[in-house]
Order: structure tokens, then C-alpha cells, then sequence
């Protein structure tokens, strides 16, 4: 990834800190409600950190180009199945979530031409930043709030490097990604435990502009989520 995709990544990454600690202080500053009678209680939400990794497969070729030097052939990237590793970070609610993350492919895009003759070294790892929207279909009370299934939506953006026309240096590419997921998580030590563990597969469509072609990228992982509550708190 280039030095304006590692710029990206920061710069995304530092908006969602402070998007997520605007929340904390929105969530913090509003009225305390009334939970029962005579007791005035705060929602109940949370912040989770999580550090995630799995699988990641794509459903055809990422880009496609003519080889402008020796016999003109065309050359295909692909990311065959690799491993991943991700961090993200989102608050989190009784039905809703926010959260925002980046994860990091441990295998480089390989290109080859129309023979299979492999061309080394002319792709680089693929970095996928994401925003998602999580929507749990049953409240936290469901089995006493240790297991949570959740539906997501979101949007993002694919970033990486690839050699296509086997001229100079490999050109750097952004392109956007939208998703859904389907998930679980398993809070560990009961309703107050504040690990959890978290599995996830997830469907990216990375919207493509010639020579990158439009593709699915399949994600299937495993996480440790660590929560902070807040709310639930009586007042006097």
C-alpha cells in the first residue's frame, strides 16, 4: 500500500476514535431515564475493541491488463484464499451498533499471464478499511444477554498495488467496497463478562474501474472483543 493509502487508513481510522468518543460524550450528556419505578437508570451500551482474523477468498479476478512488452498476452491478479488479521472499534446498543475497522490480507494479489507463467513481485497485500451498521434482531435479554446474532450493512474502501502492463513500478489503486454480514457473539463469564467472542462472515462487493475489475470478496473470522460497559447505572 502506498504512502496516500497509508495516509487513507490513518485518516480513517483517527475519524473513527473520535467518532466513537463523540458518541461516548453524546451518551454520557443525555437525561437519565426511568428504567422502573422510583429508579432512574441509564440505556444500557457499550464500547467494544476488537482484534479479529479468518479467511479471505475472492469469487474471480481483481484485475486484468495487456502485458505491453513480449507477446502482449493478457495478465490477471488474483488473491487466492488468505489469511487476514483486523482490528476495529464501535459502540454498541441494545438493538444498534456503529463500528469502524481496518483488516490486512496476509497474502500479496499474484499476477500471471493467459499460460500461468507467474509475474514475482508485481502485486502488493490487500487492505480493506470498513464502516458498519450492526442490527441485533433480539434484545440483550435474549439467553441473558451472552448470546447476541447481528445482522450488518456497510460501506468501505479496497486499497492495494498491482503491476498490469509489466511496465515501471506497480500502480496504486482505491476502489469502494459495500457489504453484509451475519454474526454472532458469545459473552464470556455471563452477562457481566467483559470478553467476548465474536464470529463473522462477511460478503465485500468491491466496485471495479478498469484494469480492476468488479469482484466478491468473502470473509470468514474469529475475534476477541473486549467491552467497556457504560450505563445501567441508578440514581439516587
Amino acid at each position: 500500500m502506498g504512502m496516500k493509502s497509508r495516509a487513507c487508513a490513518m485518516a480513517f481510522m483517527a475519524f473513527a476514535v473520535i467518532f466513537v468518543n463523540r458518541v461516548v460524550w453524546a451518551q454520557e450528556s443525555r437525561p437519565q431515564e426511568t428504567a422502573s419505578i422510583g429508579t432512574a437508570m441509564r440505556s444500557q451500551w457499550q464500547i467494544e475493541y476488537s482484534v479479529y482474523g479468518g479467511t479471505l477468498t475472492s469469487s474471480g479476478i481483481i484485475g486484468q491488463d495487456v502485458n505491453a512488452t513480449g507477446d502482449h498476452e493478457q495478465l490477471t491478479a488474483k488473491l487466492k484464499s488468505s489469511a487476514f488479521a483486523g482490528v476495529k472499534v464501535g459502540v454498541h446498543g441494545d438493538r444498534l451498533g456503529v463500528e469502524a475497522g481496518i483488516l490486512r490480507s496476509a497474502n500479496k494479489l499474484e499476477v500471471q499471464n493467459v499460460f500461468g507463467v507467474p509475474f514475482p513481485n508485481h502485486g502488493e497485500n490487500l487492505t480493506m478499511i470498513k464502516a458498519d451498521c450492526v442490527i441485533y434482531p433480539l434484545r440483550r435479554s435474549f439467553a441473558g444477554g451472552v448470546f447476541r446474532p447481528y445482522g450488518s450493512v456497510g460501506f468501505g474502501g479496497a486499497f492495494s498495488s498491482v503491476d498490469l502492463d509489466n511496465i515501471g513500478d506497480q500502480d496504486n489503486f482505491s476502489r469502494p467496497l459495500a457489504s453484509v454480514g451475519l454474526g454472532a457473539k458469545f459473552q464470556l463469564g455471563g452477562k457481566d463478562g467483559v470478553v467476548q467472542i465474536e464470529v463473522l462472515f462477511r460478503n465485500e462487493h468491491m466496485f471495479g474501474r478498469a484494469p480492476i475489475q468488479s469482484v466478491n470478496l468473502r470473509t470468514v473470522s474469529v475475534g476477541i472483543v473486549y467491552t467497556q460497559f457504560r450505563g445501567l447505572q441508578p440514581t439516587p
